[in-house]
Protein backbone atom coordinates (compact mmCIF):
# COMPACT_ATOMS: atom_id res chain seq x y z
CA UNK A 1 0.00 0.00 0.00
CA UNK A 2 2.97 1.99 0.90
CA UNK A 3 4.75 1.38 -2.30
CA UNK A 4 1.61 2.20 -4.51
CA UNK A 5 1.35 5.52 -2.56
CA UNK A 6 5.08 6.03 -3.53
CA UNK A 7 4.48 5.57 -6.91
CA UNK A 8 1.49 8.27 -7.35
CA UNK A 9 3.64 10.68 -6.02
CA UNK A 10 6.95 9.94 -8.15
CA UNK A 11 4.61 9.43 -11.32
CA UNK A 12 3.05 13.45 -10.18
CA UNK A 13 6.44 14.85 -9.73
CA UNK A 14 7.43 13.42 -13.17
CA UNK A 15 4.48 15.25 -14.61
CA UNK A 16 5.69 18.11 -13.25
CA UNK A 17 9.13 17.86 -13.99
CA UNK A 18 7.88 17.11 -17.99
CA UNK A 19 5.79 20.23 -17.70
CA UNK A 20 8.90 22.54 -16.33
CA UNK A 21 11.05 21.14 -18.47
CA UNK A 22 8.76 22.16 -21.39
CA UNK A 23 8.31 25.55 -20.17
CA UNK A 24 12.14 25.66 -19.96
CA UNK A 25 12.47 24.44 -23.02
CA UNK A 26 10.25 27.17 -24.84
CA UNK A 27 11.85 30.03 -23.09
CA UNK A 28 15.41 28.86 -24.34
CA UNK A 29 13.79 28.96 -27.84
CA UNK A 30 12.25 32.24 -27.13
CA UNK A 31 15.30 33.70 -26.06
CA UNK A 32 17.42 32.16 -28.52
CA UNK A 33 14.73 33.51 -31.29
CA UNK A 34 14.88 37.48 -29.52
CA UNK A 35 18.84 36.64 -29.65
CA UNK A 36 19.37 35.91 -33.21
CA UNK A 37 16.46 37.79 -34.98
CA UNK A 38 15.22 40.55 -31.94
CA UNK A 39 17.07 43.15 -34.51
CA UNK A 40 15.21 42.59 -37.16
CA UNK A 41 12.27 41.27 -35.66
CA UNK A 42 11.47 44.41 -33.58
CA UNK A 43 10.37 46.18 -36.13
CA UNK A 44 9.21 49.48 -35.00
CA UNK A 45 6.98 50.98 -32.26
CA UNK A 46 3.36 51.87 -32.08
CA UNK A 47 1.18 54.18 -30.93
CA UNK A 48 -2.29 54.61 -30.92
CA UNK A 49 -3.90 57.58 -30.40
CA UNK A 50 -7.62 56.68 -28.12
CA UNK A 51 -10.31 59.24 -28.95
CA UNK A 52 -12.48 60.69 -26.55
CA UNK A 53 -16.50 60.38 -26.63
CA UNK A 54 -17.87 63.47 -27.31
CA UNK A 55 -19.84 65.40 -24.36
CA UNK A 56 -23.62 65.34 -24.68
CA UNK A 57 -25.88 68.03 -24.39
CA UNK A 58 -28.71 68.38 -21.79
CA UNK A 59 -31.49 70.80 -21.45
CA UNK A 60 -32.54 72.51 -18.37
CA UNK A 61 -34.36 69.46 -16.82
CA UNK A 62 -31.73 66.76 -17.82
CA UNK A 63 -33.60 66.01 -20.97
CA UNK A 64 -30.84 64.79 -23.65
CA UNK A 65 -31.12 66.73 -26.60
CA UNK A 66 -27.57 65.53 -28.04
CA UNK A 67 -25.89 62.36 -28.13
CA UNK A 68 -23.68 60.08 -29.05
CA UNK A 69 -23.82 57.09 -31.26
CA UNK A 70 -21.00 55.03 -32.76
CA UNK A 71 -21.09 53.51 -36.35
CA UNK A 72 -18.44 51.76 -38.55
CA UNK A 73 -16.88 52.14 -42.27
CA UNK A 74 -17.09 48.47 -43.12
CA UNK A 75 -15.03 46.69 -45.08
CA UNK A 76 -13.31 43.08 -46.46
CA UNK A 77 -10.49 41.68 -48.13
CA UNK A 78 -11.57 38.87 -50.39
CA UNK A 79 -7.98 38.15 -51.05
CA UNK A 80 -7.82 36.52 -47.79
CA UNK A 81 -10.29 33.79 -47.82
CA UNK A 82 -9.83 30.66 -48.35
CA UNK A 83 -10.57 28.91 -51.84
CA UNK A 84 -14.95 27.82 -51.84
CA UNK A 85 -15.18 30.29 -48.78
CA UNK A 86 -17.23 32.68 -50.66
CA UNK A 87 -20.54 31.23 -51.25
CA UNK A 88 -20.40 30.41 -47.53
CA UNK A 89 -20.10 34.34 -46.98
CA UNK A 90 -22.49 35.22 -49.52
CA UNK A 91 -25.42 34.59 -46.96
CA UNK A 92 -23.39 36.29 -44.15
CA UNK A 93 -23.46 39.77 -46.30
CA UNK A 94 -26.78 39.46 -47.11
CA UNK A 95 -28.41 38.14 -44.39
CA UNK A 96 -26.94 40.54 -41.58
CA UNK A 97 -25.96 43.43 -44.13
CA UNK A 98 -28.89 43.44 -46.04
CA UNK A 99 -26.60 43.62 -49.61
CA UNK A 100 -28.49 42.62 -52.45
CA UNK A 101 -26.91 38.67 -53.36
CA UNK A 102 -25.62 39.82 -57.23
CA UNK A 103 -23.85 42.44 -54.71
CA UNK A 104 -22.31 40.40 -52.39
CA UNK A 105 -21.46 38.35 -54.90
CA UNK A 106 -19.13 40.80 -57.36
CA UNK A 107 -17.24 41.91 -53.63
CA UNK A 108 -16.35 38.08 -53.11
CA UNK A 109 -15.19 37.73 -56.46
CA UNK A 110 -13.40 40.64 -56.58
CA UNK A 111 -10.37 38.91 -54.50
CA UNK A 112 -9.50 42.87 -54.16
CA UNK A 113 -7.29 43.42 -50.96
CA UNK A 114 -9.92 45.82 -50.35
CA UNK A 115 -13.35 46.56 -50.73
CA UNK A 116 -15.72 48.76 -48.53
CA UNK A 117 -18.95 47.13 -48.10
CA UNK A 118 -20.73 50.30 -45.70
CA UNK A 119 -19.87 53.78 -44.83
CA UNK A 120 -22.27 54.17 -42.50
CA UNK A 121 -22.85 50.80 -40.74
CA UNK A 122 -24.59 50.47 -37.57
CA UNK A 123 -23.69 49.07 -33.78
CA UNK A 124 -26.96 46.57 -34.68
CA UNK A 125 -25.80 45.31 -38.07
CA UNK A 126 -22.35 44.53 -36.81
CA UNK A 127 -23.79 43.00 -33.66
CA UNK A 128 -25.40 40.99 -36.20
CA UNK A 129 -22.50 39.99 -38.36
CA UNK A 130 -20.57 38.97 -35.03
CA UNK A 131 -23.61 36.39 -34.13
CA UNK A 132 -23.71 34.97 -37.65
CA UNK A 133 -20.42 33.86 -37.80
CA UNK A 134 -19.13 30.36 -36.45
CA UNK A 135 -15.82 30.02 -34.30
CA UNK A 136 -14.08 29.64 -38.00
CA UNK A 137 -15.65 32.82 -39.75
CA UNK A 138 -15.02 34.47 -36.10
CA UNK A 139 -11.12 33.63 -36.57
CA UNK A 140 -11.09 35.32 -40.15
CA UNK A 141 -12.31 38.25 -38.79
CA UNK A 142 -9.90 39.03 -36.31
CA UNK A 143 -7.06 37.58 -39.09
CA UNK A 144 -8.33 40.95 -41.00
CA UNK A 145 -11.04 39.59 -43.66
CA UNK A 146 -13.17 42.06 -41.96
CA UNK A 147 -11.80 45.82 -41.61
CA UNK A 148 -14.11 47.70 -39.11
CA UNK A 149 -13.21 51.52 -38.77
CA UNK A 150 -15.51 53.04 -35.79
CA UNK A 151 -16.41 56.55 -35.39
CA UNK A 152 -18.48 58.96 -33.41
CA UNK A 153 -22.41 60.48 -35.06
CA UNK A 154 -24.25 62.69 -32.88
CA UNK A 155 -27.67 61.58 -32.39
CA UNK A 156 -30.71 64.23 -31.71
CA UNK A 157 -33.73 63.35 -29.30
CA UNK A 158 -35.39 66.25 -31.11
CA UNK A 159 -33.56 67.02 -34.53
CA UNK A 160 -36.23 69.34 -36.37
CA UNK A 161 -35.88 72.14 -32.97
CA UNK A 162 -33.41 74.39 -31.67
CA UNK A 163 -30.67 73.66 -34.03
CA UNK A 164 -29.25 76.96 -34.65
CA UNK A 165 -28.56 76.83 -31.03
CA UNK A 166 -26.73 73.40 -30.90
CA UNK A 167 -24.86 73.73 -34.22
CA UNK A 168 -23.83 70.75 -35.28
CA UNK A 169 -20.50 68.57 -35.97
CA UNK A 170 -19.09 68.25 -39.77
CA UNK A 171 -18.01 64.89 -40.82
CA UNK A 172 -14.35 65.97 -40.33
CA UNK A 173 -15.05 66.06 -36.39
CA UNK A 174 -15.20 70.52 -36.78
CA UNK A 175 -17.65 71.73 -35.18
CA UNK A 176 -19.92 74.46 -36.67
CA UNK A 177 -22.28 77.44 -35.27
CA UNK A 178 -23.89 76.93 -31.60
CA UNK A 179 -23.11 75.53 -28.85
CA UNK A 180 -21.08 73.05 -30.43
CA UNK A 181 -19.02 75.45 -31.73
CA UNK A 182 -18.75 77.77 -28.56
CA UNK A 183 -18.13 74.41 -25.99
CA UNK A 184 -15.93 72.72 -28.30
CA UNK A 185 -13.09 72.98 -26.02
CA UNK A 186 -15.57 71.14 -23.27
CA UNK A 187 -17.16 68.63 -25.61
CA UNK A 188 -14.40 67.62 -27.60
CA UNK A 189 -12.62 66.03 -24.36
CA UNK A 190 -8.65 65.13 -24.46
CA UNK A 191 -7.34 62.12 -26.84
CA UNK A 192 -5.37 59.30 -24.93
CA UNK A 193 -2.96 56.72 -25.63
CA UNK A 194 -1.16 53.49 -26.08
CA UNK A 195 2.30 52.88 -27.42
CA UNK A 196 3.57 49.03 -27.97
CA UNK A 197 6.07 47.75 -30.09
CA UNK A 198 5.55 45.46 -33.05
CA UNK A 199 7.19 42.94 -34.89
CA UNK A 200 7.96 42.69 -38.76
CA UNK A 201 4.49 41.24 -39.21
CA UNK A 202 2.67 44.35 -37.62
CA UNK A 203 1.97 41.82 -34.54
CA UNK A 204 1.99 43.77 -30.96
CA UNK A 205 4.66 42.23 -29.24
CA UNK A 206 4.64 43.99 -25.51
CA UNK A 207 1.34 46.18 -26.00
CA UNK A 208 1.67 48.44 -22.72
CA UNK A 209 4.93 49.13 -23.39
CA UNK A 210 5.70 52.86 -22.99
CA UNK A 211 3.44 55.54 -22.56
CA UNK A 212 -0.38 54.66 -21.82
CA UNK A 213 -2.93 57.39 -21.08
CA UNK A 214 -6.62 56.93 -20.91
CA UNK A 215 -8.37 59.41 -22.71
CA UNK A 216 -10.55 62.37 -21.20
CA UNK A 217 -14.01 62.22 -22.54
CA UNK A 218 -15.57 65.52 -22.84
CA UNK A 219 -17.95 67.09 -20.24
CA UNK A 220 -21.94 66.79 -20.32
CA UNK A 221 -23.23 70.55 -20.90
CA UNK A 222 -26.68 71.69 -19.54
CA UNK A 223 -28.30 74.68 -21.05
CA UNK A 224 -30.47 76.95 -19.56
CA UNK A 225 -33.58 76.37 -22.38
CA UNK A 226 -36.01 73.88 -21.44
CA UNK A 227 -36.87 71.50 -24.03
CA UNK A 228 -40.78 71.66 -23.49
CA UNK A 229 -40.66 75.93 -23.77
CA UNK A 230 -38.51 75.65 -26.10
CA UNK A 231 -41.28 73.44 -28.43
CA UNK A 232 -43.92 76.10 -27.59
CA UNK A 233 -41.64 78.73 -28.90
CA UNK A 234 -40.99 77.19 -32.31
CA UNK A 235 -44.90 76.68 -32.60
CA UNK A 236 -46.30 79.39 -31.95
CA UNK A 237 -43.59 81.25 -34.15
CA UNK A 238 -44.22 78.68 -37.13
CA UNK A 239 -47.87 79.00 -36.70
CA UNK A 240 -46.92 82.86 -36.72
CA UNK A 241 -44.72 82.44 -40.18
CA UNK A 242 -47.57 80.42 -41.88
CA UNK A 243 -49.98 82.86 -41.16
CA UNK A 244 -48.66 86.38 -41.88
CA UNK A 245 -46.11 84.81 -45.17
CA UNK A 246 -43.44 85.69 -42.86
CA UNK A 247 -39.91 85.43 -44.18
CA UNK A 248 -38.10 84.76 -40.95
CA UNK A 249 -39.01 85.35 -37.12
CA UNK A 250 -37.72 85.06 -33.83
CA UNK A 251 -38.81 84.59 -30.19
CA UNK A 252 -36.91 85.03 -27.23
CA UNK A 253 -37.64 84.29 -23.34
CA UNK A 254 -35.04 84.71 -20.85
CA UNK A 255 -34.69 85.51 -17.04
CA UNK A 256 -34.13 89.31 -16.30
CA UNK A 257 -33.06 88.37 -12.72
CA UNK A 258 -30.24 85.86 -13.85
CA UNK A 259 -29.76 86.31 -17.42
CA UNK A 260 -30.44 82.95 -18.39
CA UNK A 261 -31.96 82.46 -21.91
CA UNK A 262 -35.07 79.98 -21.37
CA UNK A 263 -36.39 79.43 -24.71
CA UNK A 264 -34.31 80.82 -28.28
CA UNK A 265 -36.82 80.24 -31.33
CA UNK A 266 -35.19 80.89 -34.94
CA UNK A 267 -37.09 80.26 -37.68
CA UNK A 268 -36.62 78.86 -40.50
CA UNK A 269 -34.88 76.45 -39.34
CA UNK A 270 -32.85 72.89 -40.26
CA UNK A 271 -33.12 69.40 -39.14
CA UNK A 272 -29.87 67.96 -37.56
CA UNK A 273 -30.29 64.41 -38.54
CA UNK A 274 -31.25 65.77 -42.61
CA UNK A 275 -28.38 68.57 -42.82
CA UNK A 276 -26.91 68.35 -46.07
CA UNK A 277 -23.55 70.25 -46.59
CA UNK A 278 -23.87 73.61 -46.88
CA UNK A 279 -23.33 75.12 -50.13
CA UNK A 280 -24.64 78.88 -50.27
CA UNK A 281 -24.43 82.09 -48.63
CA UNK A 282 -28.37 81.60 -48.28
CA UNK A 283 -27.44 78.72 -45.81
CA UNK A 284 -26.37 80.96 -43.18
CA UNK A 285 -30.11 82.14 -42.69
CA UNK A 286 -31.01 78.67 -41.64
CA UNK A 287 -28.11 77.82 -39.58
CA UNK A 288 -26.59 80.77 -37.85
CA UNK A 289 -28.44 81.60 -34.87
CA UNK A 290 -30.85 85.04 -36.01
CA UNK A 291 -31.52 85.96 -32.44
CA UNK A 292 -27.62 86.67 -32.29
CA UNK A 293 -26.28 87.05 -35.31
CA UNK A 294 -28.74 89.22 -37.57
CA UNK A 295 -29.45 92.75 -37.02
CA UNK A 296 -32.70 94.61 -37.38
CA UNK A 297 -34.14 98.12 -37.06
CA UNK A 298 -36.12 97.89 -33.82
CA UNK A 299 -38.81 100.55 -34.37
CA UNK A 300 -40.62 101.61 -31.54
CA UNK A 301 -39.81 98.65 -29.08
CA UNK A 302 -37.18 101.47 -28.58
CA UNK A 303 -39.59 103.97 -27.09
CA UNK A 304 -39.15 103.01 -23.58
CA UNK A 305 -35.14 103.16 -23.61
CA UNK A 306 -35.40 106.76 -24.95
CA UNK A 307 -38.53 107.48 -22.17
CA UNK A 308 -36.08 105.04 -20.15
CA UNK A 309 -33.07 107.53 -20.63
CA UNK A 310 -34.10 110.67 -20.72
CA UNK A 311 -35.97 110.18 -17.09
CA UNK A 312 -32.24 108.68 -16.28
CA UNK A 313 -30.66 111.97 -16.94
CA UNK A 314 -33.68 113.79 -15.41
CA UNK A 315 -33.85 115.69 -18.66
CA UNK A 316 -37.49 114.83 -17.96
CA UNK A 317 -39.73 113.98 -15.08
CA UNK A 318 -42.04 111.16 -14.08
CA UNK A 319 -44.95 113.70 -14.27
CA UNK A 320 -44.34 116.16 -17.18
CA UNK A 321 -46.74 116.20 -20.23
CA UNK A 322 -45.84 117.44 -23.42
CA UNK A 323 -47.91 119.00 -26.43
CA UNK A 324 -47.84 117.05 -29.48
CA UNK A 325 -48.75 118.52 -32.69
CA UNK A 326 -48.60 115.91 -34.58
CA UNK A 327 -45.04 116.73 -36.23
CA UNK A 328 -41.61 118.74 -35.41
CA UNK A 329 -38.61 119.00 -37.16
CA UNK A 330 -35.11 117.97 -36.13
CA UNK A 331 -32.06 118.39 -38.14
CA UNK A 332 -33.68 119.58 -40.79
CA UNK A 333 -35.63 116.62 -41.46
CA UNK A 334 -39.59 116.46 -40.26
CA UNK A 335 -40.86 114.12 -37.74
CA UNK A 336 -44.18 112.61 -37.68
CA UNK A 337 -46.72 110.44 -35.91
CA UNK A 338 -48.51 107.26 -37.57
CA UNK A 339 -51.46 108.44 -39.89
CA UNK A 340 -50.26 112.39 -39.08
CA UNK A 341 -52.31 111.92 -35.91
CA UNK A 342 -51.64 115.24 -33.66
CA UNK A 343 -52.51 114.36 -29.77
CA UNK A 344 -52.43 117.56 -27.90
CA UNK A 345 -51.15 117.58 -24.75
CA UNK A 346 -50.01 113.55 -23.72
CA UNK A 347 -48.24 112.31 -20.89
CA UNK A 348 -45.70 109.46 -21.08
CA UNK A 349 -47.76 107.20 -20.65
CA UNK A 350 -50.01 107.82 -23.30
CA UNK A 351 -47.00 108.64 -25.80
CA UNK A 352 -46.34 104.64 -25.21
CA UNK A 353 -49.64 103.83 -25.80
CA UNK A 354 -50.23 105.95 -28.68
CA UNK A 355 -47.24 105.51 -30.28
CA UNK A 356 -46.10 108.62 -31.15
CA UNK A 357 -42.90 109.34 -32.72
CA UNK A 358 -42.82 113.10 -31.94
CA UNK A 359 -42.99 112.11 -28.35
CA UNK A 360 -39.61 109.92 -28.66
CA UNK A 361 -38.01 112.74 -30.72
CA UNK A 362 -38.71 114.85 -28.14
CA UNK A 363 -37.28 113.39 -25.35
CA UNK A 364 -34.05 112.98 -27.55
CA UNK A 365 -33.92 116.53 -28.42
CA UNK A 366 -34.33 117.27 -24.82
CA UNK A 367 -31.47 115.45 -23.98
CA UNK A 368 -29.32 116.09 -26.86
CA UNK A 369 -26.90 113.98 -28.54
CA UNK A 370 -24.52 113.75 -26.10
CA UNK A 371 -26.76 112.18 -23.09
CA UNK A 372 -29.27 110.56 -25.44
CA UNK A 373 -26.15 108.30 -27.18
CA UNK A 374 -24.40 107.56 -23.96
CA UNK A 375 -27.25 106.21 -22.50
CA UNK A 376 -27.78 103.84 -25.54
CA UNK A 377 -23.99 102.84 -24.85
CA UNK A 378 -25.14 101.96 -21.57
CA UNK A 379 -27.65 100.05 -22.62
CA UNK A 380 -25.27 98.19 -24.85
CA UNK A 381 -26.14 99.09 -28.29
CA UNK A 382 -23.90 98.68 -30.92
CA UNK A 383 -21.74 96.23 -28.77
CA UNK A 384 -22.04 92.58 -27.89
CA UNK A 385 -23.61 91.38 -25.25
CA UNK A 386 -21.60 88.54 -24.30
CA UNK A 387 -23.62 85.81 -24.16
CA UNK A 388 -21.62 82.37 -24.98
CA UNK A 389 -22.97 81.61 -28.72
CA UNK A 390 -20.75 82.63 -31.44
CA UNK A 391 -21.14 84.80 -34.12
CA UNK A 392 -22.96 87.39 -32.14
CA UNK A 393 -23.15 90.77 -34.42
CA UNK A 394 -22.28 94.18 -32.55
CA UNK A 395 -25.34 95.70 -34.62
CA UNK A 396 -24.93 99.41 -36.44
CA UNK A 397 -25.48 102.78 -34.46
CA UNK A 398 -24.03 106.05 -35.58
CA UNK A 399 -22.74 108.17 -33.50
CA UNK A 400 -21.90 112.28 -33.58
CA UNK A 401 -18.21 112.07 -33.74
CA UNK A 402 -19.05 109.65 -37.34
CA UNK A 403 -18.90 111.08 -40.58
CA UNK A 404 -22.07 109.82 -41.44
CA UNK A 405 -24.15 110.68 -38.77
CA UNK A 406 -26.29 113.45 -38.82
CA UNK A 407 -28.39 115.55 -36.73
CA UNK A 408 -31.59 114.01 -37.74
CA UNK A 409 -30.88 110.52 -36.46
CA UNK A 410 -31.16 111.94 -33.20
CA UNK A 411 -35.19 111.87 -33.43
CA UNK A 412 -35.09 108.33 -35.98
CA UNK A 413 -33.19 107.09 -33.68
CA UNK A 414 -35.18 107.45 -30.44
CA UNK A 415 -37.98 105.27 -32.21
CA UNK A 416 -35.86 102.81 -33.56
CA UNK A 417 -35.20 103.70 -37.19
CA UNK A 418 -31.86 104.20 -38.77
CA UNK A 419 -30.42 102.00 -35.98
CA UNK A 420 -29.96 98.25 -35.93
CA UNK A 421 -30.07 96.23 -32.93
CA UNK A 422 -30.00 92.00 -32.64
CA UNK A 423 -33.00 90.35 -30.93
CA UNK A 424 -31.31 89.55 -27.77
CA UNK A 425 -29.62 93.15 -27.51
CA UNK A 426 -33.48 94.35 -27.22
CA UNK A 427 -34.56 91.55 -24.95
CA UNK A 428 -31.50 92.34 -22.37
CA UNK A 429 -31.97 96.04 -22.35
CA UNK A 430 -35.46 95.27 -21.35
CA UNK A 431 -34.30 92.57 -18.97
CA UNK A 432 -33.02 95.87 -17.46
CA UNK A 433 -35.81 97.57 -17.32
CA UNK A 434 -37.33 94.81 -15.28
CA UNK A 435 -34.46 93.56 -12.96
CA UNK A 436 -34.65 97.08 -10.76
CA UNK A 437 -32.06 99.03 -14.06
CA UNK A 438 -29.64 96.47 -13.50
CA UNK A 439 -28.11 94.69 -16.70
CA UNK A 440 -27.58 90.72 -16.48
CA UNK A 441 -25.14 89.16 -18.77
CA UNK A 442 -27.25 86.56 -20.98
CA UNK A 443 -26.20 83.03 -21.11
CA UNK A 444 -27.55 79.15 -22.55
CA UNK A 445 -24.99 76.79 -20.56
CA UNK A 446 -25.79 76.57 -16.45
CA UNK A 447 -23.83 73.79 -15.80
CA UNK A 448 -20.60 71.84 -17.44
CA UNK A 449 -20.64 68.25 -15.80
CA UNK A 450 -17.22 66.42 -15.87
CA UNK A 451 -17.12 62.85 -14.01
CA UNK A 452 -14.76 64.20 -10.94
CA UNK A 453 -16.37 67.66 -10.78
CA UNK A 454 -19.76 70.20 -12.07
CA UNK A 455 -18.86 73.91 -12.44
CA UNK A 456 -21.75 75.80 -12.26
CA UNK A 457 -22.44 79.20 -13.85
CA UNK A 458 -22.48 81.60 -11.62
CA UNK A 459 -25.22 85.40 -12.70
CA UNK A 460 -23.42 87.43 -14.05
CA UNK A 461 -23.87 91.63 -13.63
CA UNK A 462 -22.90 93.71 -15.91
CA UNK A 463 -24.28 97.13 -14.62
CA UNK A 464 -26.92 99.99 -13.53
CA UNK A 465 -28.30 101.07 -16.36
CA UNK A 466 -30.92 102.91 -14.86
CA UNK A 467 -31.88 104.07 -11.15
CA UNK A 468 -34.12 101.16 -9.57
CA UNK A 469 -36.74 104.60 -9.56
CA UNK A 470 -36.49 105.06 -13.27
CA UNK A 471 -36.44 101.09 -14.01
CA UNK A 472 -39.85 100.97 -11.89
CA UNK A 473 -41.87 103.96 -13.04
CA UNK A 474 -41.06 103.22 -16.57
CA UNK A 475 -42.39 99.69 -16.04
CA UNK A 476 -45.56 100.95 -14.86
CA UNK A 477 -46.06 102.97 -17.60
CA UNK A 478 -45.57 100.52 -19.95
CA UNK A 479 -48.11 98.50 -18.38
CA UNK A 480 -50.74 101.07 -18.46
CA UNK A 481 -49.66 101.37 -21.50
CA UNK A 482 -51.08 98.01 -22.65
CA UNK A 483 -54.21 98.40 -20.32
CA UNK A 484 -55.05 101.52 -22.20
CA UNK A 485 -54.33 100.58 -25.91
CA UNK A 486 -53.05 97.12 -26.37
CA UNK A 487 -56.08 94.95 -26.05
CA UNK A 488 -54.38 91.94 -27.41
CA UNK A 489 -51.22 91.42 -24.93
CA UNK A 490 -53.63 92.07 -22.21
CA UNK A 491 -53.74 88.84 -19.83
CA UNK A 492 -56.47 88.47 -17.24
CA UNK A 493 -55.18 88.61 -13.74
CA UNK A 494 -51.62 89.26 -14.74
CA UNK A 495 -49.95 92.67 -15.51
CA UNK A 496 -47.17 92.86 -17.82
CA UNK A 497 -44.61 95.74 -19.10
CA UNK A 498 -44.99 95.95 -23.00
CA UNK A 499 -44.13 98.21 -26.06
CA UNK A 500 -45.60 97.17 -29.97
CA UNK A 501 -42.81 97.75 -32.72
CA UNK A 502 -43.14 98.32 -36.56
CA UNK A 503 -40.23 98.82 -38.73
CA UNK A 504 -39.62 99.42 -41.86
CA UNK A 505 -37.06 97.30 -44.49
CA UNK A 506 -34.29 99.06 -45.29
CA UNK A 507 -33.15 98.22 -49.00
CA UNK A 508 -30.69 100.32 -51.33
CA UNK A 509 -30.45 103.39 -48.79
CA UNK A 510 -34.59 103.98 -48.61
CA UNK A 511 -37.45 101.73 -47.24
CA UNK A 512 -39.57 99.04 -49.34
CA UNK A 513 -42.55 99.93 -48.31
CA UNK A 514 -44.25 96.78 -49.75
CA UNK A 515 -42.43 95.04 -46.33
CA UNK A 516 -42.92 95.58 -42.19
CA UNK A 517 -40.73 93.66 -39.58
CA UNK A 518 -43.34 94.23 -36.45
CA UNK A 519 -42.87 93.14 -33.53
CA UNK A 520 -43.29 93.04 -29.75
CA UNK A 521 -41.35 92.98 -26.76
CA UNK A 522 -42.15 93.03 -22.74
CA UNK A 523 -41.93 91.58 -19.44
CA UNK A 524 -44.05 90.68 -16.47
CA UNK A 525 -45.64 89.26 -14.31
CA UNK A 526 -45.01 93.23 -12.54
CA UNK A 527 -44.10 93.50 -10.03
CA UNK A 528 -41.70 90.94 -10.11
CA UNK A 529 -40.68 89.97 -13.17
CA UNK A 530 -40.14 86.52 -14.19
CA UNK A 531 -39.66 86.90 -17.52
CA UNK A 532 -38.80 88.96 -20.65
CA UNK A 533 -40.52 88.06 -24.35
CA UNK A 534 -39.74 89.20 -27.51
CA UNK A 535 -41.54 87.96 -30.81
CA UNK A 536 -40.56 89.34 -34.46
CA UNK A 537 -41.65 88.21 -37.75
CA UNK A 538 -39.25 89.90 -40.69
CA UNK A 539 -40.61 91.23 -43.94
CA UNK A 540 -44.24 90.89 -43.55
CA UNK A 541 -45.91 92.38 -46.73
CA UNK A 542 -48.37 94.74 -46.33
CA UNK A 543 -49.46 97.06 -43.13
CA UNK A 544 -48.64 94.64 -40.91
CA UNK A 545 -48.25 96.66 -37.16
CA UNK A 546 -46.67 94.70 -34.21
CA UNK A 547 -50.05 95.61 -32.15
CA UNK A 548 -52.12 93.24 -34.46
CA UNK A 549 -49.22 90.21 -35.75
CA UNK A 550 -46.98 89.71 -32.62
CA UNK A 551 -48.68 90.96 -29.51
CA UNK A 552 -51.61 87.97 -29.62
CA UNK A 553 -48.08 85.52 -30.09
CA UNK A 554 -46.48 87.31 -27.23
CA UNK A 555 -49.79 86.78 -25.44
CA UNK A 556 -50.03 82.96 -25.96
CA UNK A 557 -46.16 82.97 -25.35
CA UNK A 558 -46.89 84.51 -21.82
CA UNK A 559 -50.04 82.42 -20.96
CA UNK A 560 -47.88 79.01 -21.85
CA UNK A 561 -44.85 80.14 -19.60
CA UNK A 562 -47.64 81.26 -16.91
CA UNK A 563 -48.94 78.21 -16.79
CA UNK A 564 -45.90 75.99 -17.32
CA UNK A 565 -43.98 77.53 -13.99
CA UNK A 566 -46.82 78.08 -12.04
CA UNK A 567 -46.99 81.89 -11.45
CA UNK A 568 -50.21 82.38 -9.36
CA UNK A 569 -52.53 85.14 -10.13
CA UNK A 570 -52.74 88.73 -8.80
CA UNK A 571 -55.67 87.58 -7.07
CA UNK A 572 -54.41 84.14 -5.79
CA UNK A 573 -51.56 86.24 -4.30
CA UNK A 574 -54.10 88.75 -2.71
CA UNK A 575 -55.87 86.09 -1.17
CA UNK A 576 -52.75 84.70 -0.24
CA UNK A 577 -51.72 87.12 1.64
Amino acid sequence: MRGQRTQGIDTRIARIGLLLGLAGAFLVVRVGYWQFRGATAIDATQSLVLQPLRGSIVDASGHYLVANSVIYTLGMSPNLLHEGDGEAYVGLLTEALGLPEAEAKLVLQSRQAYVQIGADVSSAMVDELLRRCDADDYDNLTAGVFRLDPRQERVYADPDIMGSVLGFVLQDGEPAYGIEQQYDDVLRGAGGQWSSLIDETGQAVWAEWGDYRPPRDGGQVVLTIDRNVQHEAERLLAQALEEHKALRGNILVLDPRTGAILAMANLPGINLETLEELRSEDDFWRVANTAVSAIYEPGSVMKPITLAAALETRSVLPTDTYDDRGEMWVGGRRVANMGEMAYGEMNWTQMLARSANVGAAHLAATMGPARFYEMLRRFGFGDVTGVDLPLEARGLMRVPHMDTWHMSDLATNSYGQGISTTPLQIAVAYGALANDGVMMRPFVVSEVHWPDEVRRREPTALREIVRPEVADAVAEMMADAVDLAMEDAVIAGHRFAAKSGTAGVPRDGTYDNRLATPSFVGFGPLPEPRFVILVKLEEVEGEALGMEVAAPVFREMAMYLLRYYGVPSERLLAEAG
